[in-house]
C-alpha cells in the first residue's frame, strides 16, 4: 500500500473471530506505517468489540482499539446494530433504564457516517466474518 494512504475500516466481524482479531492488528500498523484513518466503523456482529463486558479470552484485541482511540482514531459504532445487540451508551442506556456498555473509546453512530468516510477516502477495508463465495 502506498504511504499516506487516507483508510476507512469497517469491521464486521465478532471480535473472537480470526478476521476480527486481525482488524485491530492491521490498524495499528497501518498507522505504524504513516498511514491516516479517518474512522474504523463497526457493522454487524462487529459492534461487539465495543461492548464493556466483553472478556474474551485473549484480551489483547481490546487493549488493542483502546490504542487505537487513543492515537485519535474514531470508533464508531453502528447505532442500530449496536442497540439489537445490547451495545447501549448513556444515552441509550438511560432512555431504555439499563447500564451503558459502550466501551471508552467508542461511540455510537449511523450509517450515513461509513458513507460519508467512503467519500473522504482512498481506499477501504473490510473485516468480515465469513468469505462470500464467488459465483
Amino acid at each position: 500500500m502506498p504511504s499516506g494512504e487516507q483508510l476507512v475500516v469497517l469491521v464486521s466481524a465478532e471480535p473472537e473471530s480470526v478476521m476480527g482479531g486481525h482488524a485491530a492488528t492491521f490498524c495499528l500498523e497501518s498507522l505504524r506505517q504513516g498511514h491516516e484513518i479517518i474512522r474504523v466503523f463497526f457493522y454487524g456482529d462487529g459492534v461487539m468489540h465495543a461492548i464493556e463486558q466483553l472478556n474474551p479470552e485473549d484480551e489483547q484485541p481490546i487493549v488493542k482499539w483502546s490504542d487505537i482511540a487513543n492515537l485519535g482514531v474514531d470508533l464508531c459504532v453502528c447505532v442500530s446494530a449496536a442497540l439489537r445487540r445490547g451495545v447501549l451508551d448513556t444515552e441509550h442506556g438511560e432512555r431504555h433504564t439499563l447500564n451503558p456498555t459502550l466501551r471508552a473509546g467508542f461511540r455510537l453512530g449511523s450509517l450515513a457516517e461509513l458513507a460519508e468516510s467512503y467519500h473522504a477516502c482512498s481506499r477501504r477495508v473490510h473485516f468480515a466474518h465469513e468469505i462470500i463465495p464467488c459465483a
